[in-house]
C-alpha cells in the first residue's frame, strides 16, 4: 500500500449549489480514503465515484462534501510514515475543517452525516468534541447543526475482527509502521469505546428531549468478506440495543458503501433514507435554508416508514415498496498479513 497523499485530507466539496439546503459529510473507515472508499470499480474498469455522479444530481440543493483523514493502520515499507494521530484528534480535525468550509461559503445549513465504519466513531467524537466546547469555539455550532447521521457498517460496539487486528497488528509492527491506537479504539467492549457510546447517547437523549432530535439510522453488512469466518461488523455491533432496527445490506464491509448504479437497490434505499433525514431536519428548521438564507426551500424528498424494521416492517422508497424482512445485503476487504482493513 502506497503512503497516504495528504491531497485526499481534509474536505473536499463535490458541489455547490445556488440553493444550500442541507450539507452531506461523507466519512470514510479504517484503512480507507475520501475518494477510493465510496468508488466502485466495474468489471471493464471504469470507476464510478457515486457521491459525486450519483448523489450530487439526485440532491439538487445538498452540498456534498467528503472529508478523509490518514487511516492507515501499515504500510509495505519500513520508510512510510503512519500517522499515530488517534480518534480524538481526528473528530478536532473535522470540527475544525467544516467549520472553515462553512465559514469560507457563508451557509451555515443542517448537517447530515454519511459515515462507514470507523468513520462513525469518528463522527460521534467530533459531534461530542463540539457540543462539549466553548460556545465560542468555531467548532461549537458543528453539533448545534447536526440533524442526522447515517451509520454504514459501524462497530458501534467494536468487533471480533478488530481484536484480531489489534494483535496481528503488533507482530507487524516489528517489520513495519503501524498505528495500533487506531485498533485498539475499535477493541471489543474497549473502555474508551464504551465511554464515547455513553456520552453519544446521552447526547442524542438531550437533543430528543429540548425538541431538537438527531436521526439515526443503521445499515450493516450481510456478506462475509472473502476468507473470513465472520462479519466484521456483526449485527449486534452495528445496530446496539439503543438503536432503531438496522437495514441490512447486501453486500461485505467494503462493498455495502461503493454502487455503480443509480438503480442499485442498496444505493436507493441509502438515497430515500436520506432524502427522508433532510425532509425531517427542514421540517423541523421551519423550511428555512439557513441563517444566512430564511426563504422556503422545496424539500428534497420523504420516505415513510410502517411499522418496526427489524421485527418485519414495510418501507416505502419512493415508488418502490418493500415489506416482510429487512432486506440483506452485504460488505468486503482487504487482507495484509492476515490483518483486515476496514475501508
Amino acid at each position: 500500500m502506497p503512503p497516504a497523499n495528504a491531497s485526499n485530507h481534509g474536505p473536499e466539496v463535490l458541489n455547490q449549489p445556488v440553493q444550500i439546503e442541507v450539507d452531506v459529510v461523507l466519512i470514510h473507515g479504517l484503512g480507507g480514503g475520501r475518494k477510493k472508499t465510496w468508488t466502485k470499480t466495474l468489471d471493464d474498469g471504469t470507476k464510478i465515484f457515486w457521491p459525486k455522479e450519483f448523489l450530487c444530481d439526485d440532491l439538487e440543493n445538498a452540498r456534498v462534501i467528503t472529508w478523509g483523514y490518514e487511516a492507515d493502520v501499515a504500510h509495505l515499507k519500513p520508510t512510510d510514515a503512519v500517522s499515530l494521530e488517534t480518534i480524538v484528534g481526528h473528530a478536532q480535525k473535522l470540527c475544525t475543517e467544516l467549520a472553515n468550509v462553512r465559514e469560507t461559503s457563508g451557509h451555515h445549513p443542517p448537517i447530515v452525516f454519511v459515515v462507514h465504519s470507523m468513520g462513525g466513531i469518528v463522527c460521534k467524537k467530533a459531534l461530542l468534541h463540539s457540543n462539549e466546547n466553548d460556545a465560542h469555539d468555531k467548532a461549537s455550532p458543528i453539533a448545534k447543526s447536526a440533524r442526522g447521521v447515517l451509520f454504514l457498517g459501524t462497530p458501534h460496539s467494536g468487533s471480533r475482527q478488530a481484536d484480531l487486528g489489534a494483535s496481528l497488528s503488533k507482530i507487524v509492527g516489528l517489520f513495519y509502521p503501524v498505528n495500533a491506537d487506531l485498533l485498539v479504539e475499535l477493541k471489543k467492549e474497549d473502555k474508551r469505546l464504551g465511554e464515547i457510546e455513553g456520552r453519544w447517547l446521552a447526547f442524542l437523549e438531550k437533543r430528543d428531549s429540548d425538541g431538537d432530535k438527531v436521526h439515526v439510522r443503521c445499515f450493516r453488512e450481510s456478506k462475509k468478506m472473502f476468507g473470513m469466518a465472520d462479519l466484521i461488523v456483526p449485527e449486534h455491533s452495528a445496530t446496539p440495543p439503543n438503536y432503531q432496527g438496522s437495514i441490512s445490506f447486501d453486500a461485505d464491509h467494503t462493498n455495502m458503501v461503493k454502487f455503480g448504479d443509480r438503480n442499485d437497490r442498496d444505493y436507493k434505499i441509502l438515497l430515500q433514507e436520506l432524502k427522508r433525514t433532510i425532509d425531517d431536519a427542514l421540517k423541523r428548521s421551519g423550511g428555512k435554508i439557513d441563517q444566512n438564507n430564511s426563504s422556503t426551500a422545496p424539500r428534497i424528498g420523504s420516505t415513510q416508514h410502517i411499522g418496526n424494521n427489524t421485527l418485519g416492517a414495510t418501507a416505502n422508497y419512493g415508488s418502490a415498496n418493500y415489506s416482510g424482512d429487512n432486506i440483506h445485503h452485504g460488505m468486503q476487504s482487504i487482507e495484509f498479513l492476515g490483518f483486515t482493513q476496514l475501508c
